[in-house]
């Protein structure tokens, strides 16, 4: 299911592409790794402490212009005024919002996937094998970070498509038997603003 969820990712990376005009803090974790290796043996999600409470995710739901979503498990909200679609979504992919910033060759954006995995393992693990898969990149950092509590894996790298790059952030979780991935793409250039607007939505995040 992994690879499903890397075919996805690329495929709404790609139709950024396709979707043009327009309709946007975060901080890049701090304990940025150089490696890839895992060095953990535990199974079980591993939980820290609380950085979103659902208390917190309900108050700031109901605030004016944002707009709630409850899908697979996972709790989250986007600002109304961006762009959606539902076209062509279907598992894995639960979310596509179109960032603001775009021109008439690129649409940035953030999309949501989540699968249910064939079998038990922290958020090292499921990084580690989803980051067999992404060929022909160039990372530019991994590190880590939490979520509701739950700490994941985080990955900044670059990709050619279509002649040109992409830049991407991936971020990796495991709850229970679930895991997600949440893709933020931009171009190079402006990638650093669009990863704050995306992070409007990763910072109302609950599980």
């Amino acid at each position: 299911m992994s690879k499903i969820i890397k075919i996805f990712v690329f495929v709404f990376a790609f139709i950024g592409f396709l979707a043009f005009p327009q309709i946007a803090s975060a901080q890049w974790p701090s304990d940025i790794e150089s490696g890839s290796g895992s060095g953990q043996q535990v199974k079980q999600p591993q939980k820290t402490v609380n950085t979103q409470s659902r208390s917190n995710f309900s108050q700031k739901a109901s605030q004016k212009g944002m707009i709630p979503v409850s899908k697979f498990g996972m709790n989250f909200q986007f600002p109304a005024s961006w762009m959606t679609t539902d076209e062509g979504i279907q598992e894995p992919i639960l979310f596509v919002g179109f960032l603001p910033l775009a021109d008439n060759n690129f649409r940035d954006n953030i999309v949501i996937c989540g699968e249910n995995l064939s079998q038990q393992m922290n958020a090292q693990e499921y990084f580690d094998l989803n980051l067999q898969q992404l060929q022909g990149i160039k990372i530019l950092n991994k590190g880590k970070l939490t979520i509701d509590g739950y700490e994941g894996r985080v990955i900044k790298y670059v990709a050619d498509i279509q002649g040109g790059s992409l830049q991407q952030e991936q971020i990796y979780i495991v709850v229970g038997n679930r895991g997600y991935v949440i893709t933020i793409s931009s171009l190079p250039d402006r990638f650093e603003k669009s990863r704050k607007d995306a992070y409007r939505v990763v910072n109302t995040i609950t599980f």
